[in-house]
């Protein structure tokens, strides 16, 4: 029997890689577990201590160099080494059955995994001391990078590395934003809560431009108001989201009129005192034909009649299909709209608008469609509804792009 326990507060470590690697050790020395067992766990350690010294080593080459950073950095390797060669250790002895070696190099790999967290520890107390740009992570790293590459800390190599992430995740961010579906049921309020974050995204991609003209230039001036437009737009996507998450995690509910019980805003009665509620507006207001244009009309019918059984999978496809190749035609007809070369940049520029959204929307209710669907191939009632309601949304900001697109041209 073995006179240990991983469970003991001694031998419980930050890394949980780590202690569940010294609980298959024990348990193969108590015959509890399987070499394989342990020898997987092993290989799982070792897979996180890569891990752990790559996120190390990317945070450092974004660091101005100095004498005590490369100190640190040989002690933190070391330590990763000492860390993985103790634990092979133990693991080769439990093997063995030799108890005590095993215990010998488990407490070894402890105590200098106790030194790589101190070391870890003092560099997020460093961390929070340097000037904080952004809580958007990577818009942190962009301008924490840029300013120390204008001081001279750092090369246009890491500002041109580090630029190239943010140029990534800027354009992720503005492709997938402007095709998220409704996440809350206001529709009104969601439109207008995405069309902040795009104009967000816009702000952010201009800030960007800056940076990016600075490794060309090296206008000082330019970076510091590119880094600004940055923390700015971040700053409203931010504000944004977390309005988005509030408004997402909010139930809606209906007092009773008789005892002011808390109820389900679809409940009919009471859930305490069983009185029946009166009808709310907007539920009348559901009853009332909503003024879609036809082609739409005769999509929603479809679906209606595929979910009562009424219609195959093929004819609702079908249907769908039909109505895709006119959207289709309706976006590259978009995109092959000729901009006039000559009249007020103001006018010019609210075409400009005009035709961008129209393009939008239009990929809007075709990604809308193709969900669809994919949904209706696989059977999912549920996903047909939201992807529906996303295909609405593009047809709906089609229509309003098209009255504003009425009123310029008039």
């Amino acid at each position: 029997m073995v006179f240990f326990s991983a469970t003991s507060p001694d031998h419980v470590t930050d890394l949980p890689a780590f202690n569940d690697f010294q609980m298959a050790v024990f348990s193969v020395l108590e015959g509890h577990s399987s070499e394989e067992d342990a020898s997987r766990l092993y290989l799982q350690l070792d897979t996180t201590l890569g891990q752990v010294l790559y996120y190390y080593y990317e945070q450092v080459h974004f660091q101005p160099l100095e004498e005590q950073s490369e100190q640190r950095s040989s002690q933190i390797y070391s330590l990763i080494d000492l860390i993985r060669e103790e634990s092979a250790l133990a693991f080769k002895a439990s093997l063995t059955d030799n108890q005590t070696a095993t215990s010998f190099h488990l407490e070894g790999a402890r105590e200098y995994l106790g030194d790589l967290m101190k070391q870890f520890a003092e560099l997020r107390r460093e961390e929070e001391k340097r000037p904080k740009f952004s809580d958007l992570a990577w818009v942190n790293e962009l301008c924490r990078v840029a300013v120390a590459c204008r001081q001279g800390q750092l090369s246009d190599d890491h500002l041109a590395e580090r630029l190239e992430t943010a140029q990534q995740l800027h354009e992720r961010a503005a492709l997938g934003i402007p095709q998220m579906p409704p996440l809350i049921t206001d529709r009104q309020r969601w439109r207008q809560i995405l069309a902040v974050m795009v104009e967000a995204l816009e702000t952010l991609g201009q800030g960007i431009g800056q940076v990016d003209a600075y490794l060309d230039d090296h206008d000082g001036d330019g970076l510091d108001a590119g880094l600004e437009l940055c923390m700015s737009g971040a700053q409203r996507l931010l504000e944004e989201y977390e309005t988005l998450c509030i408004l997402e995690d909010e139930v809606p509910t209906r007092l009773c009129p008789r005892c002011s019980h808390s109820n389900p805003l679809e409940a009919t009665r009471c859930g305490s005192c069983s009185a029946t509620f009166p009808r709310l507006p907007e539920e009348e207001a559901a009853d009332l034909q909503v003024s879609w244009p036809s082609y739409v009309e005769r999509l929603l019918h479809s679906l209606h009649s595929w979910r009562q059984g009424e219609m195959n999978l093929e004819q609702a496809v079908g249907a769908l299909v039909e109505l895709r190749g006119r959207f289709q035609k309706g976006l590259a007809s978009f995109q092959q709209m000729k901009m006039p070369a000559q009249g007020v940049p103001d006018e010019i520029q609210r075409v400009g608008d005009a035709r961008a959204r129209l393009i939008a929307d239009s990929e809007r209710a075709l990604a809308g469609l193709n969900d669809i669907q994919a949904a209706l191939e696989e059977g999912q009632a549920d996903f047909v509804n939201t992807a529906t309601e996303n295909f609405l949304a593009g047809v709906q900001g089609l229509l309003e792009a098209h009255q504003l697109g009425q009123q310029l041209v008039g």
